[in-house]
């Protein structure tokens, strides 16, 4: 028979404290760990935290205890590094929302006169069209090729006309006639007297003489002897 003494130990030896192991060995050192495995180091269950029985792995990311989203892009892959850039556009290089200025999302366009952020003011022609290249004349008409102020000196704006001779800047007086009526062609005869016939003239041809053709047919008056006409 197997007598177990009291206060002895595994060995048979009272006092010498020897215990048999989880295998059943007598002194051999070995406990069941915080996994439940005899002569184990604790380390069969403990979790990525080394927490025996936690339960922890390590996720997709690399995160002990993660829940795989750490890492995820914004296309929903685990590690696809990619992210929304400025515009809002996942893995975009963020131009798709640049303005003309080079800015993102500063809504900022090229005009019609292609001025970034212009409004298209810049090149609008006197017509309020852009680029129509239509700009106002000297006289203020838009588009114009500024012959509608002309004077008759070609000066614009100068008021000048011509008068009723053809004269520019003329007083009309140019081409009256003695009727005072303008281009009437009536001139003074030698008298003075408008469109008149020189009826004044003397047989001599000077004007008011007095001068006349005598009986004789002398202008002037003739020799004559009892009423007959000498030759001289």
């Amino acid at each position: 028979l197997s007598l177990t003494l009291h206060g002895a130990g595994c060995d048979g030896v009272i006092g010498s404290g020897k215990v048999k192991g989880c295998d059943g060995v007598c002194d051999s050192g070995k406990r069941i760990d915080a996994c439940g495995v005899c002569g184990g180091d604790g380390q069969s269950c403990a979790g990525c935290d080394g927490v025996a029985n936690s339960g922890k792995v390590v996720d997709a990311c690399g995160a002990c205890g993660g829940d795989g989203t750490a890492c995820i892009g914004c296309d929903g892959s685990v590690n696809s590094g990619k992210v929304n850039d400025e515009c809002g556009v996942c893995g975009g290089d963020g131009l798709s929302c640049v303005g003309c200025d080079g800015v993102p999302n500063s809504g900022k366009v090229n005009d019609e006169c292609s001025v970034c952020g212009g409004d298209s003011t810049s090149c609008q022609g006197c017509d309020g069209v852009a680029n129509s290249g239509l700009a106002l004349d000297a006289c203020g008409v838009c588009g114009g090729d500024s012959s509608t102020c002309l004077g008759c000196d070609g000066v614009a704006n100068d008021g000048k006309v011509l008068d009723a001779c053809g004269v520019c800047d003329g007083d009309g007086s140019s081409c009256l006639g003695c009727d005072n009526v303008p281009n009437s062609g009536k001139v003074l005869d030698r008298c003075g007297i408008c469109e008149g016939h020189n009826d004044c003239l003397g047989c001599d041809d000077i004007p008011n003489s007095g001068v006349v053709v005598d009986g004789c047919g002398i202008c002037g008056g003739g020799k004559t002897a009892g009423g007959v006409c000498l030759s001289n």
